[in-house]
């Protein structure tokens, strides 16, 4: 029994599904108002996990989805606020590349259009910034939440897939998988003393 099997029989046996749904929920609530924990590792774990057979997929996805989508509501409002108070400064000490790359997204709404809402939530790092350039435009409200539904729904449905499907693969293959990992392990380890007794040599 592998790792992973060993982990999804825990989750299995020791955690409700109620359980498993709240903390997608909330997790992926954080991921759009603070940006973090990333959705991408968030949707392979939720993928994993769905193996436990404690999380229907497609119920994750939506909730998921929902979650994200809400987290993204107080970020575009406090664009509309800003909006209004033109003579905030946008630069401010560690939040200056994020408002380099919110203005480039202000920019790209201006001049292509609202859809555009769609394809950037499909873009690390760049999706985590979407809301608040929609709001300081003043984008309808409708619009800027049914675009980012769909986007969200695609990129969330991706890696969810992925980790479910990468599971899969695990599963089946956890001992030539372990075999390879301790291969690598030993490689770079076998690298790292050789490089180090190298360094006492020169010295």
């Amino acid at each position: 029994m592998g790792l992973l099997e060993i982990a999804l029989n825990t989750i299995s046996q020791n955690i409700s599904s109620f359980e498993v749904y709240s903390a997608i929920a909330i997790f992926m609530f954080l991921n759009t108002v603070i940006f973090t924990p990333p959705s991408e590792i968030m949707g392979i774990v939720i993928g994993i996990i769905a193996l436990s057979g404690k999380v229907n997929i497609f119920l994750a996805i939506g909730i998921a989805s929902i979650a994200n989508l809400i987290g993204m509501v107080p970020l575009y409002y406090i664009g509309r606020y800003r909006s209004n108070h033109t003579k905030v400064k946008w630069k401010k000490g560690i939040f200056k590349s994020l408002a380099i790359q919110a203005e480039k997204i202000e920019a790209a709404y201006e001049e292509q259009g609202k859809h555009v809402v769609l394809i950037l939530r499909n873009v690390p790092f760049i999706r985590a910034l979407c809301s608040y350039p929609a709001g300081k435009i003043r984008m309808p409200f409708g619009t800027f939440l049914k675009y980012s539904f769909v986007g969200t729904v695609i990129w969330l449905t991706i890696w969810i897939s992925l980790g479910y499907f990468l599971g899969k693969i695990a599963l089946l293959y956890h001992w030539q998988i372990s075999l390879g990992i301790g291969i690598i392990a030993f490689i770079v380890l076998k690298l790292l003393f050789r490089k180090l007794d190298i360094s006492k040599v020169e010295n």
